[in-house]
């Protein structure tokens, strides 16, 4: 006889993910940073004239505070419970360091194809969509192993 599957077991997991909500919310949090960053970023950039990197600079600390915040009280709240805000906030920064020098790579590249870094935001904002939900979900806000969850019963 065989057995049947389980509603659960049928839904593919990135779909369960989106119906639970935390690709929504992650959606919803991109758009708010990905704006606290590029004000930032045009003001510095544009009125101060000030080049690329240094520009980026202030532009990315905003978007630092607002994502760090919505990402680990919001997006993946349940699943940050169990681990030390320390441990969190560490693989964090290590992340923004790398995604700070992939920024002002792709800037300054799009910039000597003649397209503007006000428009190469949009380009970077749309690679770091996919990059930074897997690397948040996977390894920042991971939370808690489920063996070693299953272990503590």
């Amino acid at each position: 006889m065989a057995k049947k599957k389980s509603a659960k077991s049928k839904t593919p997991k990135l779909w369960r993910m989106i119906l639970k909500g935390s690709v929504i919310q992650y959606l919803i949090t991109g758009i708010i940073v990905f704006y606290a960053d590029y004000l930032t970023f045009f003001v510095f950039y544009n009125h101060f004239q000030w080049s690329v990197a240094v520009a980026q600079a202030p532009a990315y600390v905003s978007g630092i505070v607002v994502n760090f915040l919505l990402e680990r009280l919001w997006v993946f709240k349940n699943q940050t419970k169990k681990d030390p805000v320390q441990k969190e906030t560490l693989r964090y920064v290590v992340i923004l360091v790398v995604n700070y020098v992939i920024t002002v790579v792709i800037l300054r590249a799009l910039k000597t194809q003649g397209i503007s870094p006000l428009w190469g935001k949009y380009i970077a904002a749309f690679f770091f969509t996919f990059w930074n939900y897997i690397v948040f979900r996977f390894w920042v806000f991971k939370g808690e192993d489920k063996k070693k969850r299953r272990k503590h019963r």
